[in-house]
């Protein structure tokens, strides 16, 4: 049987989710940790975690390799809900842009990137609330992350999907042509 040692929770999740994973480091008698990696403007949701026993990681965290402190040129603490438009280049760190460097080129990836980008969207979309967003700052916001991620440009979305989630003419997106899905250009 594998015994879990250590929960990695990575964005957004309700108390009972959260606490269920971390019960697997618990079975048996035996004891294990859990890491709970948020981005900035998750961070007002760790209240609904506030009877679990957590430790806030700084932005010179071995844990997180530093990255707590945050993407460069992201909105300041405080500033929830209002962020600058992306504009200019938006660029991965040097550190990063290595990494990118180094990982053999497949086409594949570019539709990879764009269903993760969508993901990313979708997701959000339905916790605008819970992150005090609008769909304004829910694009920018996915555009930076995804642009100091590595992608040369944002992804074009189907209309269709874009119309679903309520965000067609949200300015930031690529929309594709009527009909248009990814894998058809």
């Amino acid at each position: 049987m594998l015994q879990v040692t250590r929960v990695i929770q990575v964005g957004l999740t309700d108390r009972e989710q959260y606490v269920h994973r971390l019960g697997r480091t618990a079975r048996a008698g035996k004891s294990g940790a859990g890491l709970l990696l948020l981005a900035d403007f998750e961070a007002g949701l760790l209240g609904e975690l506030k009877d679990i026993p957590l430790v806030p990681a700084g932005a010179a965290s071995t844990l997180t390799g530093g990255s707590a402190a945050g993407l460069p040129g992201h909105a300041a603490a405080g500033g929830a809900g209002r962020v600058a438009p992306v504009t200019g280049d938006v660029a991965p760190s040097a550190e990063l842009a290595s990494v990118l460097a180094s990982i053999p080129g497949r086409a594949d990836l570019s539709r990879e990137a764009s269903q993760a980008y969508g993901a990313f969207l979708g997701f959000y979309n339905g916790q605008l609330r819970r992150v005090r967003w609008t769909k304004e700052t829910l694009v920018a916001e996915t555009n930076r992350l995804f642009l100091t991620l590595g992608l040369r440009e944002v992804p074009m979305m189907p209309r269709d999907t874009l119309g679903k989630m309520g965000l067609r003419g949200v300015a930031g997106l690529r929309e594709g042509p009527k009909g248009w899905k990814p894998g058809k250009d």
